[in-house]
């Protein structure tokens, strides 16, 4: 079953009187429980196509479906709902509130999502998933790289989301701390999630089991491993 499908998305921005072309004529869809991996070089698009995937950002042309519906035929509160509801996303820079203990950043989205649960209990038990229950009260500076993506990816956990978009989640982080956070998302996949992966690096692509090369705004290849 189809949980994304991006017909011949185009995103274009005006700059100082000319017009630059981000996206030109993306098709891309992925099946739920899919773990794929958009790999490109910086300027590819890879990013602007996380950004349209993400609902963070309109193409300019081109329809996108969620789930069977077109995200672009939703108001803005409907398309914020989804977007909370159902994508849970992790950062290169992993943006924890710097002041607010680690159990406290976990369940942050739950602030804002229509979703009901007990945000505490469930926050408590995704921590001790991913290893840092004994973190609770830490701050982002009182822990490792390795351990703040991990706080990141229980974040992007908390309101249960059908897809964990990740953006170069490994690129502040040690060779160490790198392999476990992509070993957390594999584990992820395997248990249901839908696992997109955006990053520039081969290797790291290489970590899913389909990679959707992106040049100069266009697919350009997509492989199943």
């Amino acid at each position: 079953m189809l949980i994304v499908d991006a017909q011949n998305i185009v995103r274009q921005y005006s700059l100082g009187g000319s017009v630059f072309t981000a996206l030109d004529g993306v098709n891309l869809k992925i099946e739920r429980g899919e773990f794929l991996s958009i790999v490109g070089k910086s300027g590819s698009g890879k990013s602007t196509l996380m950004h349209i995937l993400g609902l963070l950002d309109r193409a300019t042309t081109g329809k996108l479906f969620f789930s069977g519906s077109n995200v672009y035929e939703l108001d803005d509160a409907k398309l914020a709902k989804l977007r909370s509801n159902e994508i849970g996303f992790v950062f290169q820079s992993f943006n924890l509130l710097a002041r607010t203990g680690t159990l406290d950043n976990v369940i942050l989205p739950s602030v804002y999502t229509s979703k009901k649960y007990d945000a505490r209990k469930k926050g408590l038990e995704i921590l001790e998933k991913v290893g840092l229950l004994d973190k609770l009260k830490n701050t982002p500076a009182q822990l490792s790289g390795g351990q703040q993506q991990r706080v990141a990816i229980a974040r992007a956990l908390i309101n249960d989301p059908a897809i964990i978009l990740a953006d170069e989640p490994t690129g502040n982080l040690d060779s160490k701390s790198g392999g476990e956070v992509m070993q957390l998302l594999k584990t992820l996949n395997k248990e249901g999630k839908t696992v997109i992966l955006v990053t520039h690096d081969e290797d790291i692509a290489r970590n899913a089991r389909r990679v959707v090369r992106i040049a100069d705004g266009k697919i350009v290849s997509d492989q199943t491993l």
